[in-house]
């Protein structure tokens, strides 16, 4: 086992993350409260505003399913409402200590209430996570066919997808890497057939369709009627941002993509950048239910989770 896998058996045994879960809340409402005026939410018409968050939060439940899934392919059965706990619980996290706790709480969490070892768990979703990239850098494509797309990004996005396939499918430059880990004693990068791992991308690519319509609602608000093919930019900054583990939550850096893009695209820069902003708001509100509805479930269900 090596250092990182006993410091965060020794945190999570000790119950500290629950600390950092509460402190998360405090920066979030924080956030919330001193960052975004609502003033662009005082028109009249707000039911594209509801449609998004409606999907957005489904997305969530998407990504429990997904991560079940995938336990499952690794040979390790859990329930669903386990996921969903392990998931919400933490998931506002991101913001304290960052986005890295997304992966370390999740993975946390379910080995302390199963029988996964907790190197296996980082693990798993840590191969979750380049699934997650894989699939949102595919969805981001066809951007290259914007005239007003720059090549750079166009190149980075295809950078990004091929990098994450090679980790997904490449089983023989994943054996070479492997090869080397064992060589030093590390934890080997997992492989699966791609027969098993297609539940699991089937549930992360709706998950991201679902994340796209709410991005095309929510861009609605604002721009009224557009082409469809501006919604694929949230991918693609979504992505870009995972990337930067150092910003709490990729605030500023998701925001800054997008808006930069939107931009590029025609979009005016004042618009653009209350998008970028009213995106962010709208998905702190809904993780903020999504950790309520976990939270109610893990108190009314006493946890037991089989």
């Amino acid at each position: 086992m090596t250092f990182f896998s006993k410091f965060a058996k020794t945190f999570f045994s000790n119950g500290h993350y629950k600390i950092l879960i509460y402190i998360s809340i405090f920066v979030v409402l924080f956030y919330v409260n001193k960052t975004f005026k609502i003033e662009i939410l005082e028109d009249n018409s707000s039911l594209n505003l509801y449609f998004s968050a409606v999907f957005l939060l489904v997305s969530f439940f998407l990504n429990a399913k997904s991560m079940q899934l995938l336990y499952a392919s690794f040979g390790f059965e859990m329930s669903f409402k386990l996921s969903i706990h392990a998931h919400g619980l933490n998931v506002l996290t991101k913001y304290v200590p960052g986005n890295l706790w997304i992966i370390l709480g999740r993975s946390g969490y379910i080995s302390e209430k199963s029988s996964v070892p907790l190197p296996k768990s980082i693990q798993i979703n840590l191969f979750w996570f380049i699934i997650m990239i894989n699939l949102g850098s595919l969805i981001s494509l066809p951007l290259i066919f914007l005239k007003t797309h720059s090549l750079i990004f166009s190149f980075i996005n295809l950078g990004i997808f091929l990098f994450s396939s090679i980790f997904l499918f490449e089983n023989k430059t994943i054996n070479f890497i492997n090869s080397k880990l064992e060589s030093h004693g590390y934890s080997v990068i997992p492989i699966l057939p791609i027969i098993k791992l297609l539940p699991t991308m089937f549930f992360v690519l709706i998950m991201h369709i679902f994340i796209l319509i709410h991005f095309y609602f929510l861009s609605s608000q604002l721009l009224g009627p557009h082409d469809f093919l501006i919604v694929l930019h949230f991918p693609f900054s979504f992505v870009i941002s995972l990337f930067l583990f150092i910003f709490p939550g990729s605030l500023g850096v998701r925001e800054g993509v997008l808006s930069f893009l939107l931009i590029e695209n025609g979009v005016d820069s004042s618009i653009a950048i209350s998008l970028a902003i009213l995106s962010r708001l709208v998905f702190l509100l809904v993780e903020i239910v999504y950790f309520i509805i976990s939270l109610a479930s893990y108190k009314l269900g006493k946890h037991a989770y089989q």
